[in-house]
């Protein structure tokens, strides 16, 4: 599709991670999904801003799909990275 990565890496790390995907999707029945949702929360003066890469719901329950190319993180980095996923929920 003509992209251009920064690195030989990260183009192989992306198509892994897109052939993974697509060998492992099963499709999520649901009544209302949303995919790329930009969201935007105020928390104490504190304005949270970004995009949900999926989520649906099922009844009055809500599913977050956060999709992550990289499993690797080191402990120090937990917390940082974990963050986006604390805001979620």
């Amino acid at each position: 599709m003509n992209y251009n990565f920064p690195t030989l890496n990260s183009r192989i790390n992306y198509l892994e991670c897109i052939l993974h995907y697509i060998e492992n999707f099963v499709p999520i029945k649901c009544d209302k999904y949303y995919i790329e949702e930009y969201f935007e929360f105020n928390i104490n003066g504190i304005i949270m801003r970004g995009y949900i890469d999926l989520y649906y719901m099922i009844g009055n329950k809500i599913y977050v799909i956060d999709y992550k190319s990289s499993s690797k993180f080191s402990k120090k980095d937990l917390p940082k990275k974990s963050m986006q996923l604390i805001l979620y929920a």
